[in-house]
């Protein structure tokens, strides 16, 4: 069988609401119009997968206490939880979809910038 990850969701897990971008099987084109979050989408993507740093706009930074992803690899849902304030934190990521992590405990990965061990990428290519 042919290893995949695939995209469902991106939450962006807010003070009041949470901001939910969903993804569907295939190509997913990001469009809009100017400066209306699409290139933040990708950094927030890329961030939750372990780079190392974000960059937050003034309106994430009022309304956003942290990131998720929920992503499917090879058949079996994800959460990818990450702190988006302290890029050194470990991150978390529970083996079910976001609205179950509660009933999970997470396994944790240094960021892949970290000297630790258990980092990230070592998560994704397993």
């Amino acid at each position: 069988m042919k290893s995949y990850l695939r995209i469902e969701r991106l939450i962006l897990v807010g003070v009041r609401k949470n901001y939910i971008v969903k993804f569907e099987d295939g190509l997913n084109i990001i469009h809009g119009d100017s400066d209306t979050g699409k290139s933040s989408i990708l950094e927030f993507i890329n961030y939750l997968l372990g780079a190392s740093k974000i960059e937050l706009a003034d309106e994430i930074i009022s309304s956003v206490n942290y990131a998720a992803l929920e992503v499917i690899i090879n058949d079996s849902a994800y959460t990818i939880v990450r702190d988006i304030y302290k890029p050194q934190n470990f991150i978390e990521v529970y083996q079910c979809p976001f609205e179950r992590r509660e009933a999970f405990i997470s396994r944790k990965y240094a960021p892949n910038f970290s000297n630790n061990n258990a980092q990230m990428d070592s998560f994704l290519i397993s």
